[in-house]
Parts: structure tokens; sequence; C-alpha cells
């Protein structure tokens, strides 16, 4: 069993930058309706919805995770159990994704799980934490590939026989 420690950006905590984004829509839409004359307030309108969401976004959205892997699944202690047969996919990360490390989990109960990592020392995580996930993910990827009848197509793992 290895385990890993590492800190991510929790992904959830985006929505707060579109709250603080429609707060804002909403704060500069009524100071306009009550035809607020003060720069003062106006620049409040903007400002403080702006911070608001970004304060969240910043706070929510550090997390750290330990990772245990075994024989038949892996313990996560931010998510919880994941067994290797609960695995349906994981997909790249999209348009607006994140590159490697990253990683998104698709399971059976149609839940899905990620990890967002950068090389880049940022606010979320080190580049130790990115190297320590993507020993995890390499780890992953040859369980499955060797236990589990996963195949690695463009770093994209598929199940051959579904």
């Amino acid at each position: 069993m290895h385990s890993y420690f590492f800190k991510f950006q929790n992904t959830t905590s985006s929505k707060y930058l579109v709250y603080a984004l429609l707060a804002l829509i909403v704060c500069v839409a009524i100071t306009f309706m009550l035809h607020v004359d003060s720069v003062l307030v106006f620049m409040l309108s903007i400002f403080a919805p702006l911070l608001i969401g970004f304060y969240f976004f910043i706070k929510y959205g550090k997390a750290s995770d330990t990772i245990v892997v075994d024989d038949l699944g892996f313990t996560s202690a931010y998510y919880g159990r994941v067994n290797y047969h609960d695995i349906v996919d994981i997909p790249p990360f999209g348009l607006f994704g994140a590159p490697p490390p990253s990683l998104k989990i698709r399971l059976k109960s149609t839940r899905k799980i990620a990890w967002q990592l950068n090389f880049a020392d940022n606010i979320f995580n080190k580049e130790e934490d990115a190297l320590r996930f993507k020993e995890f993910t390499e780890e992953l990827e040859r369980r499955l590939a060797t236990h589990h009848g996963f195949a690695k197509k463009e770093r994209n793992l598929k199940m051959l026989s579904k």
C-alpha cells in the first residue's frame, strides 16, 4: 500500500466566481435604477461582489487529500473509498479543464471526482504536491492496466469491456 498526501484546488469553488459576476450585474443594475450619482457607491457596487466572490473562491478552493492505494482500489480522505471496478472512465479535461497532472474520474454511480493541480506554484498547491499526485496517477494507471482491464488511449483511460 502506498500513501500520497498533496494539496489541490477544489473545483467546486468556481461557483463563487459565477455568483460574484451575477451579484455584480445585480448591484450595478440597482445602482443605475436608483439613479445614484455617487462615484463611491458605484465603485462599491462593482468591487464588493468581486472581492467577496474571489475571497470565497480562494477560501473554499484550497483542499488537501491523502490517498492510500491498495489492490482493490484507493481510499481518499477527501472523496472516500473508490474501488477499481467502480471506475467507468477517466476522461481528459475539456475546453475549460486543467491539463495533467489534474485528474477527473467518472464512477458507475454517475459521481465525478476531480483533483485539479498545476506544476507551477500557486495559492492552491506547490510543485511538490503536483509531483506526488503525478506519482499517484502513474500508479493508478499501472494498476488499472494490469489488474482491471483498462487501456491507455491518448492520456485517457477507457474500459476495454463494458
